[in-house]
């Protein structure tokens, strides 16, 4: 991707954050960075297993056992952790060549309308589709003013709080 970028074959890239982006190489071949990821907060990691595999033979289900469901939880943990860190170092002294540059408002309403298009238009495609729209805008209106209270409220607390 690096190679790419710096070449011109492609304009611009995307991979997690500041750390990951700057192991890959990113910061070598692009001038800018920009932020926020306004299509996701931040990078997650789960395990889902098809129920219908989970409820069938013993053999899988002992394959799939609590423990090393437990262990790769605890490891995805200290990932997402270790990414928060390097990150918040990254952008406190960012040392890469890369100028760090906020999307402007106009810009990210106008990412904003048209995905919202993308997603309707998606969803009138089929049923299922339609439903899990449906589920999460509704989720998504409510989440936003509790996140506005809970997460913006923290950090707005810690600011003040320890400077």
């Amino acid at each position: 991707m690096p190679v790419a970028l710096k070449s011109g074959a492609i304009d611009a890239s995307e991979w997690v954050g500041p750390w990951l982006d700057m192991e890959l190489g990113l910061h070598r071949a692009a001038d800018y960075y920009y932020y926020p990821g306004f299509h996701e907060p931040g990078t997650n990691s789960t395990l889902g297993i098809n129920k219908t595999l989970w409820d069938g033979p013993d053999a899988f289900r002992a394959r799939a056992d609590r423990s090393r469901c437990r262990s790769r939880g605890d490891a995805i943990a200290r990932r997402v952790q270790r990414r928060e860190c390097q990150g918040a170092q990254i952008a406190a002294r960012p040392t890469s060549g890369s100028r760090f540059l906020r999307y402007n408002d106009a810009l990210i309403r106008t990412f904003g309308k048209l995905s919202k298009e993308v997603l309707a238009d998606t969803a009138a495609k089929d049923p299922l589709t339609r439903k899990v729209y449906d589920s999460y805008m509704g989720f998504l209106a409510g989440v936003m003013d509790w996140g506005e209270l809970s997460e913006t409220g923290y950090r707005d607390t810690r600011r003040l709080a320890l400077g």
